[in-house]
Formats: structure tokens, sequence, C-alpha cells
């Protein structure tokens, strides 16, 4: 079974107003979407509907294996916590 993609709202995590460069609508109302733990790339979709606006992301190489190794201690600590 597959994991569901995480999803959050952009203006949860950059707050700036501006629009879509794409679309037009707000910036902030689009959705950042991930699979995978820790998430490293993904998409950029707009909720308005019948909007195609779609874009994809990614960590750099450097910065995935940092968060990979960030999430790898996390989990290690929270099993020594057991």
């Amino acid at each position: 079974m597959r994991d569901q993609p995480v999803k959050a709202r952009l203006g949860d995590l950059d707050p700036t107003e501006r629009s879509c460069e794409q679309c037009g609508h707000p910036l902030t109302e689009h959705l950042m979407c991930a699979n995978g733990r820790p998430p490293t790339e993904g998409w950029i979709e707009c909720p308005v509907p019948e909007c195609a606006c779609r874009s994809t992301w990614s960590l750099s190489p450097d910065d995935a294996a940092q968060l990979r190794m960030q999430h790898a201690l996390n989990a290690r600590g929270n099993n020594d916590e057991k």
C-alpha cells in the first residue's frame, strides 16, 4: 500500500502575498504536495476548480541527504524513548 501524499498550503509555509506566475491565482492558496518520508520532491498545484496549474519541486542533492539524515536520527531518537 502506498502512502497518501502530504499536502500543505503554501501560505502556511510562506505567508508572502503574491500571484502565481502560471495561473494568476493567489500563490498562498496553492498546495505543496509530496510523497515519501521524508519528502524530498513533489509538486505544487492550484486548488481552484478547473485550473490546470501544476509545478514540480525538489530539494538539492545535499539538502535531500541532510534531511534524510535528520529524519533517520529523529526516528532513532523516538525508538530510544520507548
